[in-house]
């Protein structure tokens, strides 16, 4: 589901915010999460719902890689579980990202298992923040919190698919902030103001780049050769697409 698609402008989230507020008048923040985690991971399934199951077993894994980390603070046994746990998170980050370009390199043709390999949706965003959270346990910074909170922490979906990669410490106080009646008028001000800023930058800036760039990249693919101008044109247009999406 992309920020720009209709069906997430004009049902995901206008539904979203509508809930949420409802949950949050309540007064339950544990129904906030609960929401909130739920609905982030419709969001993150949407197109392909088999990559949740990788998400929650990436969450399960390190939430229990964070609390024997804990456990075993300061020793040296939480050092040895921290350098296991970002091991293993960049042993399954490489296979799905580099396993089919190694095979090829050494083997010289890529197996089955490798040619059809569909990289996950943000799966280095996600790894690499909790790589950051042990690291943050270890150095003893923070404590493990409810497994639901940190299900939230790195699923909410504004950030899971784009990044950018926070630390706990750095939102940890504005999930606190979902409990008690929100401020529904200043909220959507502040809301559709930042979502229209982005939207403009996306649909407008981002995207008319694009239909500059996306030619002179595909011209030079089929061996067409670009002069001077077209070249440095072409990459500048592309740069700043990526910048402006």
């Amino acid at each position: 589901m992309l920020f720009n698609s209709y069906v997430f402008v004009l049902a995901f989230l206008p539904l979203f915010i509508l809930l949420i507020r409802a949950l949050r008048q309540r007064g339950s923040l544990r129904l906030v999460f609960l929401f909130a985690t739920l609905a982030s991971l419709i969001f993150y399934g949407w197109d392909t719902p088999a990559h949740i199951a990788l998400l929650l077993g990436s969450i399960a894994f390190n939430y229990f890689m964070a609390l024997q980390i804990a456990a075993r603070r300061p020793a040296a046994t939480s050092r040895f579980i921290l350098a296991a746990g970002i091991v293993a998170n960049l042993l399954v980050l490489g296979y799905f990202k580099y396993a089919g370009f190694f095979a090829l390199q050494f083997l010289g043709q890529e197996p089955v298992a490798t040619a059809d390999l569909v990289l996950p949706l943000a799966i280095s965003f996600y790894s690499f923040q909790q790589i950051a959270f042990l690291v943050d346990i270890q150095r003893g910074l923070l404590q493990p919190m409810g497994l639901l909170r940190y299900t939230l922490f790195v699923s909410f979906f504004p950030q899971l698919v784009a990044g950018p990669i926070v630390h706990y410490r750095e939102v940890g106080g504005q999930l606190d902030r979902l409990k008690g009646a929100p401020h529904p008028v200043l909220d959507l001000v502040v809301g559709t103001s930042m979502f229209a800023i982005g939207l403009f930058k996306k649909t407008v800036i981002a995207d008319g780049l694009a239909g500059y760039a996306d030619p002179a990249f595909a011209l030079a693919a089929a061996g067409h050769e670009l002069d001077f101008v077209a070249a440095w044109f072409a990459v500048l247009a592309y740069a700043l697409q990526i910048y402006f999406d």
